[in-house]
């Protein structure tokens, strides 16, 4: 079989999933390296395929693509996973460059760690500047002297703590297992510089775990994980001093110490008596907690990696996906959930391949944990969301109003360039100059004057623009989906369109027919569950075709930004899909408070769900009755009360009321 390097796998993993030409500097990008080393892997690469017949062609002003036909791809796919799980990735490469670090008391010289781990000097510094984050996470400094060295500063539980995630990101239950009934060769090779060290306190502290373990329900991971924390305190307390803080532990906790400390054969002190009670009060809450994200987000990433190699497309450069993967896997919950069998079925049916592909990745990844079909078809919505491709945002266009002079209309459009980013083209207007120009041409308008009736969305603000504005002007920009849009209309002055206005009557009337309020009584906490069953209630009342189709593009939306209304108890989902047969607008009171990021990037607790959705191809008025009901709702304060807490009825009257003025605006049209 042929031999990949790390670097020639990678690069070959990626070109892989593209059919066209990419520019080296994307494939530089992508990987976390240099051009120059893309080039320097080129000429190995294209020989190491030859036995394939394949070849890496670059071309002059596009960049690299691989040649070949489908069956020689598949073989060289094949033989990339074999591979795959043999040789050591960057992620590997860096875990053991922060194990290294956490093995020794004081500073460490770059060229000593270089050497050690047979890379480059420039190679240790780029690592270190990506595994600074980890030491964050667990309350720890990595300090750097430029050209020197790096130390890591902290307590030395929190450096425990770190350790233990940096072995399970290595090391899976089985081969643990494995390795405590004498297969040896399985422990992890970022344990092996001292591997008998490491295989003796292990056997030992087994031995005194084992005991306890008994009487009690105990996963096999919490087992593997408390057998780990004896190992790393027998091997580190003499080395490492350990200070205690005063707390108060359970008293089965501490009788659990008791225990043990009579079966060990050294004196515990009293700071080291509460690392034991620290770690064995994970026996009493046995499930993934926030102690294991560093686990997760690796293992995630090497899902990414694998189902991207499997189905021939690639996830890589979808940070959305891993954050959406990430969130799912650490809120894991199997309460109370719609029926396994309908969401497994419909996956399967909608994402054959793609279901396979994440199932055998998720069986090489989390090859320690069982994750049943069911939770599987979840992590198959957040890829195929990714497939699904959502129209990507445009810049939101402003109008900036104001009378008082230049001067306080800059100081506001300087306050939204601070605030939002977002807001590219900020355009300002006295109050007598908005005659001259065409307001359909701008998102929504911005005022330190009252204006008079206009259709677009407008806000009177402050031109200091203080925090609690810049919260009403966030409520505003997430009410105003870009994906309700209208073209540009070019109207006759003095000419009623019956035909529109008919068609514009019509819908509001069928929009306020399929309005409703709903309620979800399931105890799911999942967004995934939930997004599930709010889609499933949709296909019920025949506004989609599709609730797998659906869901997974209302959770894309939340993915690429927060959908919660800051200041409210409020989540606006919305969107246009072809799985969408009429457009419609619901609200799902839920029986529980669930966390969502907001538009703010911040999290808010959220009791209701308004849904707002279209088809693919929408008529130019479905698109303006569903913009002007996601103004209504941040209109003012008293209109998004009656969102937020009005029945079913009340809401209908907003929504005729709204509706009235959209048509209204039309009839005044004509008359101008």
């Amino acid at each position: 079989m042929i031999e990949f390097s790390t670097r020639e796998r990678d690069i070959l993993f990626y070109l892989l999933t593209k059919t066209d030409p990419v520019q080296v500097q994307d494939v530089a990008e992508t990987l976390g390296t240099s051009e120059r080393t893309i080039q320097r892997e080129r000429e190995r690469i294209g020989q190491s395929i030859e036995a394939f017949q394949l070849q890496l062609d670059y071309i002059r002003g596009r960049g690299l693509v691989l040649v070949g036909d489908e069956s020689s791809k598949r073989q060289l796919r094949e033989a990339l996973l074999l591979s795959h799980k043999m040789l050591p990735s960057t992620d590997d490469r860096q875990v053991e460059l922060a194990y290294r670090l956490l093995q020794e008391p004081g500073m460490m010289k770059l060229q000593a760690l270089a050497h050690a781990m047979y890379v480059a000097p420039s190679t240790v510094s780029q690592d270190l500047e990506r595994i600074d984050e980890w030491f964050q996470e667990y309350d720890l400094e990595l300090r750097r002297k430029k050209g020197i060295g790096a130390e890591v500063i902290g307590a030395e539980i929190d450096k425990r703590r770190l350790l233990i995630s940096l072995i399970f990101t290595q090391w899976d239950v089985l081969s643990f297992y494995r390795l405590l009934q004498g297969d040896l060769d399985q422990i992890p090779s970022l344990l092996q510089a001292e591997r008998k060290r490491w295989i003796e306190a292990i056997n030992q502290s087994y031995a005194v775990i084992a005991p306890v373990t008994k009487q009690h329900d105990v996963s096999d991971r919490l087992i593997m994980r408390a057998t780990i924390a004896l190992t790393i305190q027998a091997l580190r307390m003499d080395e490492f001093s350990m200070h205690y803080e005063l707390k108060a532990y359970p008293i089965e906790v501490l009788q659990r110490v008791d225990r043990l400390e009579q079966r060990l054969p050294y004196a515990l002190n009293i700071a080291e008596r509460q690392w034991l009670s620290e770690e064995l009060r994970n026996f009493q809450q046995d499930h993934l907690d926030t102690s294991e994200e560093l686990v997760i987000r690796l293992r995630v990433k090497r899902l990414i990696d694998h189902v991207s190699l499997l189905y021939g497309e690639s996830f890589l450069e979808d940070s959305a996906l891993e954050r959406g993967l990430i969130s799912h896997i650490m809120s894991y919950t199997r309460q109370n959930v719609v029926n396994p069998a309908y969401v497994i079925k419909q996956i399967e049916r909608e994402y054959p391949r793609l279901f396979d592909a994440v199932k055998q990745a998720a069986e090489t990844v989390f090859s320690d944990q069982a994750f049943a079909d069911y939770d599987l078809a979840f992590w198959v919505m957040h890829f195929g969301a990714v497939l699904s491709k959502p129209v990507p945002k445009t810049p939101y266009r402003v109008l900036v109003v104001c009378s008082a002079g230049l001067g306080s209309s800059k100081l506001l459009m300087n306050r939204l360039r601070q605030e939002f980013p977002e807001l590219e083209q900020i355009e300002n207007s006295s109050l007598f100059g908005i005659d001259r120009l065409n307001l359909s041409e701008y998102d929504f308008v911005l005022s330190t004057v009252p204006l008079p009736d206009i259709s677009q969305p407008h806000l009177l603000v402050n031109p200091l623009l203080p925090q609690d504005e810049v919260a009403r002007v966030r409520k505003l920009l997430v009410s105003l989906p870009k994906s309700f849009q209208q073209p540009l209309r070019k109207d006759t002055p003095g000419w009623l369109d019956l035909q529109r206005l008919e068609q514009l009557v019509r819908t509001a009337r069928e929009l306020a027919e399929r309005f409703s309020i709903e309620t979800i009584s399931s105890r799911s906490e999942g967004l995934e569950e939930l997004l599930l069953e709010v889609s499933t209630v949709m296909v019920t009342k025949e506004i989609a075709h599709s609730a797998v189709q659906l869901s997974t593009q209302l959770l894309r939306r939340h993915e690429m930004s927060g959908l919660g209304i800051p200041g409210t108890r409020l989540a606006l989902f919305h969107g246009r899909d072809d799985s969408i047969r009429h457009g419609a607008f619901l609200i799902f009171e839920l029986n529980r408070t669930i966390e969502l990021l907001g538009m703010d990037q911040l999290f808010h607790p959220i009791e209701r769900i308004l849904v707002l959705v279209a088809p693919e191809q929408a008529s130019d008025e479905l698109l303006q009755l569903l913009s002007s009901i996601s103004g209504a709702i941040i209109e003012s304060d008293e209109r998004t009360t009656q969102f937020e807490y009005g029945d079913e009825a009340q809401v209908k009257i907003v929504l005729n009321e709204t509706f009235r003025k959209v048509i209204e605006r039309e009839l005044n049209a004509s008359e101008t």
